[in-house]
């Protein structure tokens, strides 16, 4: 009930001359208000968790609680005995996800394991069977948050929602000669919901975000060890590569959208990938009293050649090695040269926050030669935003833990940085992010699914794949929309007229037009035509960013972008975006379309912000 009052309360407030008393409505709603309101006085409020009275309507003392209860910042909670309806709804609704979760394997589990395989196996990864025999998902419990920005119409609604899914499931992963069988996988987590940007008009938002702040955990449990016996590795691949996969889809940055105003103005990949609210720089200094794990003639540990693995989100970062050494220092003080590292190694990350409840976590590791890296301890998780004060440079002392015992201490130093369009009297630090929705132009003959390639610098570089098949194409049209587009047919619009009107792709306009003649056929050429667009407009509505050191160099230089096809051959020539050029363009933005040739061109923007100190 709470959740609606907060979705109904910016659209619902009583118009009267005077000043106004925000209060909260009762679970009866205001129709049982003491106080009578015609429907004409009904009007949009500005903001607030109800409706507002003339102040000469109530009490003065109760108008007193009321102004209090309604600037407070509104949560409230759902138990699991309230949301006995909603895993109901879950449970039926689950059996539907078999087939999707066919294609998550196919298309992001595969991979992963692929990249993380020895180069003999690579190239010979195949799903035998995906089957789904029983899942018991359990919701709750749910709590709801309201977050207003200005006191305008932008509120967002929040919703924490528990999700505990114990699947029992069949699937086998050939990897070479070895088999490995899943018999079971248990997803455990707070999925975060956001209804955002607020709408004047049902369904009064225009998205719904869902995301985990933090990785959920995951177990897998496999059957038998007959085939792994000669191979024990490539479980650990599998897990691995399952909870990447849950990561890159659902852990922000990365999240799943839903545009419920395809009309409007707002980008469905903006809303995918926003940017983050600030960088932490996180400085590593030094290590203290840790673990020897390193054995010496004698048989006993005496050092350690420790590393340290970072955390936050979907970032990670990886510290220098100090060899031989329970008392390691990353970061030398200012003026003098660490020994310890290597010459052009950093001891300081920059680690992006997306949200206040990020967890920042710390692991400690010996690094061995001839066998897997020893853990030494690991830190608690703790939340990355009681790490830093901002406009200040503060250390902490990161206590370690071992099998449940004192593992020693690290010290670290962080500074907090926002993204800013003003320029730094000493810029440091670029954040530029690289939006690419399609690549048009290409000939029928490309090969796909295609690699996009942006190159900040000669250090940083990330790309992109575009997908094998478009979704979208392959979605059914509803009859209503079905009987607008043979109307607009009638009246003679052609295919690619009426898919611009309706908001579909022109395949599905097609496979309407030809379904009353013949199904079978129209749906065959449906599946054509998207293969076609995949191979000749391939979509990738993807941004990737990136921290790029401001140097005199680098200001010289630019983003690259370039276009590989399934084989890895260049398609076009590169694009290049000049650092300079972006940071003097209005608001740091430069809208595409990206040459690549004179006929393959790149659509989408890039934007850039300087770190700025807080």
């Amino acid at each position: 009930m709470e959740f609606f009052k907060q979705a109904w309360a910016p659209y619902c407030c009583a118009k009267q001359t005077g000043a106004e008393i925000p209060i909260y409505s009762d679970e009866a709603g205001a129709k049982e208000s003491p106080y009578e309101i015609s429907a004409d006085d009904w009007r949009p409020a500005a903001t607030g968790i109800a409706m507002a009275l003339p102040r000469n309507a109530i009490k003065k003392d109760t108008a007193m609680s009321l102004q209090r209860a309604g600037q407070a910042r509104f949560s409230t909670s759902v138990q699991d005995a309230d949301v006995v309806w909603v895993n109901d709804l879950v449970t039926r609704l689950f059996p539907r996800v078999e087939q999707h979760v066919q294609e998550l394997v196919a298309e992001a589990i595969n991979p992963m394991i692929e990249s993380k395989l020895p180069s003999f196996l690579k190239g010979n990864v195949e799903v035998k069977s995906v089957v789904i025999k029983e899942a018991i998902p359990k919701i709750g419990p749910i709590s709801v948050r309201a977050k207003t920005v200005d006191d305008t119409m932008k509120d967002n609604i929040t919703l924490d929602v528990g999700v505990d899914v114990d699947a029992e499931m069949i699937i086998d992963i050939k990897v070479s000669r070895f088999t490995v069988g899943i018999k079971s996988l248990v997803l455990k987590g707070t999925l975060t919901v956001v209804l955002r940007p607020a709408k004047p008009i049902p369904p009064f938002f225009g998205g719904v975000e869902m995301y985990f702040v933090n990785p959920p955990d995951v177990d897998v449990d496999f059957t038998g060890v007959a085939d792994i016996a000669d191979f024990k590795g490539i479980r650990g691949l599998v897990r691995q590569a399952i909870q990447s996969a849950v990561s890159d889809a659902v852990v922000i940055p990365a999240r799943v959208v839903k545009d419920m105003c395809p009309g409007d103005d707002d980008d469905i990949v903006d809303l995918k990938f926003p940017d983050p609210t600030g960088v932490l720089r996180l400085t590593l200094m030094s290590g203290h009293d840790l673990l020897p794990m390193d054995v010496s003639v004698f048989g006993k540990p005496t050092t350690s050649d420790p590393y340290v693995i970072v955390r936050l989100g979907r970032d990670v970062w990886k510290s220098p090695v100090v060899l031989k050494s329970l008392n390691p220092i990353w970061a030398a003080p200012a003026g003098t040269r660490n020994s310890q590292i290597s010459k052009g190694e950093l001891s300081t990350a920059h680690l992006s926050l997306y949200d206040d409840r990020q967890h920042l976590d710390f692991n400690v590791f010996d690094q061995d030669t001839f066998s897997s890296d020893d853990c030494m301890g690991k830190s608690l998780k703790m939340p990355a935003r009681g790490m830093f004060v901002e406009g200040t440079h503060t250390e902490h002392e990161v206590l370690l833990t071992h099998e449940g015992k004192n593992a020693g201490h690290l010290n670290i130093s962080t500074d907090w940085f926002l993204l800013s369009k003003l320029k730094p009297v000493t810029p440091t630090m670029l954040y530029v992010a690289v939006k690419v929705k399609d690549v048009i132009g290409l000939s029928v003959g490309s090969v796909p699914p295609f690699t996009l390639v942006v190159k900040f610098t000669k250090d940083i570089e990330e790309s992109m794949k575009s997908r094998a098949v478009d979704p979208m194409a392959l979605r059914p049209v509803g009859d209503a929309l079905q009987q607008i587009i043979a109307k607009m047919d009638k009246y003679g619009l052609k295919a690619k007229q009426i898919a611009d009107c309706v908001s579909l792709k022109e395949e599905q306009v097609k496979y309407v037009q030809q379904l009353k003649d013949d199904p079978g056929a129209a749906k065959l050429k449906m599946l054509q035509a998207s293969a076609e667009r995949q191979a000749t407009v391939p979509a990738f509505n993807r941004i990737i960013r990136a921290l790029v050191p401001w140097t005199a160099a680098v200001e010289r230089t630019g983003v690259v972008v370039s276009l590989l096809d399934k084989k890895g051959k260049q398609v076009g020539s590169n694009a290049t975006i000049n650092f300079s050029t972006l940071v003097q363009a209005e608001d740091m933005e430069i809208q595409g379309p990206f040459m690549l040739s004179k006929e393959i061109l790149c659509e989408g923007a890039i934007r850039a912000s300087w770190l700025a100190p807080s």
